[in-house]
């Protein structure tokens, strides 16, 4: 079964995620519809929960971004977002010490709302607009052929048919309790979820404070450092500050336990740059760190004309900053798939594809995470792969190259096979200059 374009497209959540892909739809579909239950406007999307956290989007993500929406870029950099070259603008602390200066990876760093107003502001097209809040999927002959919704101040149910249904909600998701609703299996789900919360504040720093740098950065490692830190600068002369930890190792919500744990960071930096510096806002925090990957592209599961891209889809853990860059790839893979499939639409297979947008992110966020849940790493194949990318890591603070090959993976500049293959090769060389020497 497939569904046939030029039709009528419902877009649920008006994210990035949704933005991107409504506009992605108004080339390929006679009417699109985006339903979102906050309409945004020029300031923060007001029920971001990531709006008063640190935002990082990786430079392939922003190209991408800057393909599909021309000026988007430009925009950024106009408004004052601050463009890096990791690690060499920023202090990056690694396991086994202070990284190679080199510039291995772009990225650019803002607030949340700028990113928004951004791409709302040099889209051309988006579709229409509808302030509502969906409530349920309408489904015939395992089929999605439109979505129950509620106006606000309006308790009257009402319908909107469409050819094709993207759910782009986020995070909280509805969908697998509606297909349950219908009397269909949701899809299948792989969770992971290290325990990672995380708080943060922005500050006006004094002049003089982080000199030429744009950051720092202290990652938790799960070899015995449950806690980690970062500092970016950002738009209006501002830096913001992230603390996060797993547990009992959590951040405080509070000023005075922020600056503590801050201080009990395995460096200082970060606290020696905060502790003189004004605040602008009280300690935010945010503890849904849970990674979470949805099988929508199974046939035999989800109903035709339904798909699902960003957090809907596959949820990351946001410390790894990838979230906006896969939302990025997927409406790129959106706009591939409409123009070549042609009038008639597989949305199995458009699923399958959208998915292997998030892969490399997945691979990171669940790697890493489940590093430190001891149960999780019992196989032979687990443990080898956590064991190069060590390796890699500590050859980062000695060797410009192994560096090169961290940093272009962390961006998702590069898959992450290309690690194993940097630090076995690492390995083997190291093994090679030991005998010649012996």
């Amino acid at each position: 079964m497939t569904v046939k374009t030029g039709g009528h497209a419902i877009v649920i959540g008006g994210g990035l995620a949704g933005l991107l892909s409504a506009h992605v739809l108004t080339s390929h579909f006679d009417e699109v519809t985006v339903i979102e239950r906050d309409q945004p406007d020029d300031g923060p999307h007001s029920t971001s929960p990531q709006r008063d956290h640190l935002h990082l989007l990786w430079g392939r993500g922003s190209a991408t971004i800057d393909r599909l929406v021309p000026g988007f870029g430009r925009h950024l950099t106009d408004h004052g977002a601050v463009h890096l070259s990791l690690p060499r603008d920023v202090g990056w602390l690694g396991p086994a010490g202070w990284l190679r200066p080199v510039a291995a990876a772009r990225a650019v760093t803002c607030g949340k709302a700028l990113i928004d107003t951004a791409v709302r502001h040099h889209m051309a097209t988006v579709g229409r607009l509808c302030p509502a809040t969906v409530t349920g999927l309408i489904i015939q002959r395992r089929r999605v052929t439109g979505v129950r919704y509620l106006l606000p101040a309006d308790p009257t149910p009402h319908s909107l048919p469409a050819d094709l249904v993207i759910d782009a909600s986020g995070r909280a998701s509805r969908t697998p309790h509606w297909l349950r609703s219908e009397g269909l299996p949701p899809p299948r789900e792989n969770v992971l979820n290290a325990g990672f919360s995380y708080s943060s504040r922005r500050y006006k720093l004094p002049p003089g404070l982080l000199a030429e740098r744009k950051g720092l950065f202290l990652p938790p490692d799960a070899h015995g450092v449950r806690r980690g830190g970062a500092l970016y600068r950002q738009e209006e002369g501002q830096v913001i500050c992230t603390m996060a930890g797993i547990g009992d190792d959590a951040p405080g919500t509070d000023p005075e336990s922020f600056l503590d744990f801050a201080r009990d960071l395995r460096s200082p930096a970060i606290h020696q740059v905060i502790r003189d510096a004004e605040p602008l806002n009280p300690v935010a925090t945010f503890r849904r760190t849970v990674n979470r990957r949805r099988e929508f592209g199974d046939p035999a599961r989800t109903p035709e004309g339904l798909i699902a891209v960003g957090d809907a889809a596959c949820t990351l853990n946001p410390l790894y900053g990838h979230g906006m860059s896969v939302a990025a790839f997927q409406a790129a893979a959106l706009h591939r798939h409409l123009t070549s499939q042609g009038p008639h639409l597989d949305t199995a297979r458009l699923q399958r594809a959208l998915d292997a947008c998030a892969n490399s992110a997945w691979a990171i966020a669940a790697g890493e995470d489940r590093q430190y849940l001891a149960a999780a790493l019992t196989s032979p194949r687990t443990w080898l792969t956590h064991h190069f990318v060590r390796t890699i890591a500590a050859a980062s603070t000695r060797q410009s190259a192994a560096c090169q090959s961290l940093i272009s993976v962390i961006a998702l500049d590069r898959p992450p096979l290309a690690l194993t293959r940097a630090s076995a090769a690492l390995i083997t060389g190291t093994r090679a200059l030991h005998q010649q020497h012996h």
